[in-house]
């Protein structure tokens, strides 16, 4: 894993527990930080990947209750703070983005940790021996089962989710849960339990934060976590969509750094695409050193594989292939980067939940206390649809009986489950909901929810720290700071979405902060890539890796389905972009990791 820390390693061997590190140094760059980490007597031993932020001010708690530091680093106040306080109290105190595994010597202890939202990754295998590390392609060169698992790759073709529970797209391997820790006895390390300590609920929000004000609170809240996310000993940017997250962001960034900051955007030739005039603004108006970025179909060819191999999983569109581009502009220029996600999944930012809005919104009061009208109802649902291109008749179904975009689902499912052979589907029969009971009050808070906690924003953390990492550059997600996401889960939901506004409460923060015309775009692009017109342009490369052959090889797909797919849209019938998408990151990631461990056994 030299990609995700090229400029120092170090490992502790003690009986039967080993330990090894790659360290991308961004606080304290000097020897002191080497890891494994010890405390003073050695009882403890500390591998960490991430960045816990409020690093100063908890080593400054530390320091008055007695606790020495060798080093500047925030890594070194882990130690101490589970050494004073215990794992589960230290956790809830952390802020920050981390996986780590600490090593008690004396009690013969394992813990490993990963932060409430999953930004980083933490990966196991259990059996003869337990296996762990930051990617699961070091699991699998220790020796870790390769096996496909047949039930993740029917979940991502039918539900296109994945990273949603414990289960990996390999049977043997495991993935700790965002929010949890495991603790276990090195000697006899039999049964593995993950064990939570962040479950975020709007009544313990409400009884947390001050809802009196809550625009006020919401950018108190992001400039602290802006604040603590600019503490870094390396050169830091800004991931810069022209998008109202990531501009927020740069505002907030440029107001309290006292360095120049950079940022980098990728554009596109093609008005549907291109965000460029926006992110130019931003830059101008902030001052940033701004860099920009235009792949094309010649790039998607040649990195395609590099970039399925880094995702380790197959991914669901095309996005996260600009920003595995972006990411390679900014790592030539710093070694830390600031995104925008989660506005989306926390405040409504899709179009998507205007269907439990508009339910939430026939059986909830209004922002003033009062029910909503028949005749003010019919006025939003007009006005969404004109802004998303649907029929009105459709949110007003939803106001009226549907619960959210379910319909949606079950279409995309069968249509999924079309394309799948029938042995796949009699293997997998049933795909289980990740949970039932979501936090929140109403239709909306649930549907953001789950999004939030269970698989949406997942995914994209996925996608973030595996194309970052693959070229040694550190992305942090200031909106994620868990303090404000508990607040936005404990909002009211017309803060959230009101009429035809999504993310209301950051419009209003940001109002006097950013352009008009930013804060009130209602185009929803996200890291937009033109993959339809991209496939065309590679159609031969699309046909070499979705031949009939390969695809009867497999086992998974129809070959008379996926063969019309390619003709429709090579004769420019109908746009399969994504479809085709999905399609080719599976075979990739088949051909990288299935037929090359098959291809080591039979070496060997």
């Amino acid at each position: 894993m030299r990609h995700r820390g090229p400029d120092d390693a170090g490992q502790l061997i003690d009986g039967n527990v080993g330990l090894g590190h790659r360290r991308l140094s961004i606080i304290d760059l000097s020897a002191a930080g080497q890891q494994p980490l010890a405390n003073e007597d050695e009882s403890l031993f500390l591998i960490f990947n991430g960045e816990l932020y409020n690093y100063v001010e908890l080593r400054a708690d530390l320091r008055r209750a007695g606790h020495h530091f060798t080093s500047q680093t925030d890594c070194e106040v882990v130690l101490h703070a589970v050494e004073e306080w215990g794992i589960e109290a230290s956790l809830v105190r952390f802020v920050g983005m981390f996986a780590f595994a600490l090593y008690d010597r004396d009690a013969r202890q394992l813990l490993l940790a990963r932060d409430a939202l999953g930004i980083k990754p933490l990966y196991y295998q259990t059996g003869e021996e337990v296996l762990f590390a930051s990617e699961l392609r070091a699991i699998l060169r220790a020796g870790g089962d390769a096996t496909p698992s047949r039930t993740a790759i029917y979940d991502f073709l039918s539900l296109e989710r994945f990273d949603h529970n414990e289960t990996t797209f390999f049977a043997g391997i495991q993935q700790l849960q965002p929010g949890h820790f495991i603790r276990m006895d090195v000697d006899e390390p039999k049964s593995i339990v993950q064990i939570p300590y962040w479950n975020p609920t709007p009544e313990g929000a409400r009884a947390t934060f001050d809802y009196a004000r809550p625009v006020e609170t919401f950018k108190d809240l992001f400039d602290d976590s802006v604040r603590l996310q600019l503490r870094s000993d390396v050169p830091l940017g800004i991931f810069l969509s022209g998008g109202l997250d990531s501009s927020a962001i740069v505002e907030s960034a440029t107001r309290q750094s006292t360095q120049t900051l950079q940022s980098f955007s990728v554009n596109f030739d093609d008005d549907g695409f291109d965000e460029t005039a926006f992110a130019s603004q931003i830059a101008e108006t902030y001052g940033t050193h701004h860099h920009r970025l235009t792949p094309d179909a010649t790039v998607l060819r040649d990195q395609l594989g590099d970039f399925v191999a880094a995702q380790e999983t197959p991914t669901n569109g095309p996005g996260p292939f600009s920003e595995w581009c972006v990411a390679q502009l900014a790592a030539t220029h710093v070694k830390v980067a600031l995104s925008g996600q989660g506005p989306d999944e926390m405040l409504g930012g899709y179009h998507l939940y205007f269907l439990p809005y508009l339910h939430t919104r026939m059986r909830q009061l209004d922002e003033q206390g009062q029910r909503v009208g028949w005749r003010r109802l019919l006025g939003e649902a007009r006005r969404i649809g004109s802004l998303t291109g649907r029929h009105w008749g459709i949110y007003l179904a939803a106001a009226i009986g549907a619960q959210g975009d379910g319909w949606r689902r079950r279409l995309k499912q069968r249509q999924a489950q079309s394309l799948m052979q029938d042995e796949l589907l009699s293997e997998v029969t049933a795909v289980a909901p990740v949970q039932q009971d979501w936090p929140g009050d109403t239709a909306l808070d649930k549907a953001l929810s789950e999004a939030l906690l269970g698989w949406g924003l997942r995914r994209l953390l996925h996608y973030t720290d595996r194309s970052t990492m693959a070229v040694s550059l550190e992305a942090r997600v200031p909106f994620l700071d868990h303090r404000l996401v508990e607040f936005c889960i404990g909002l009211p939901y017309h803060t959230k979405i009101r009429d035809d506004r999504s993310k209301w409460i950051l419009r209003e923060a940001m109002k006097d902060r950013l352009p008009s015309s930013i804060v009130e775009r209602r185009d929803k692009k996200g890291f937009p890539t033109p993959v339809g017109r991209w496939l065309r342009e590679s159609e031969e490369f699309v046909r070499d890796h979705l031949a009939p052959a390969t695809i009867a090889r497999r086992g998974l797909l129809r070959e008379s389905t996926v063969t019309r797919l390619q003709a429709e849209h090579f004769d420019g019938s109908t746009d399969h972009g994504w479809a085709l998408w999905r399609l080719l990151n599976l075979e990739l990631w088949y051909q990288t990791f299935v037929d090359k461990a098959a291809g080591s056994t039979k070496a060997a």
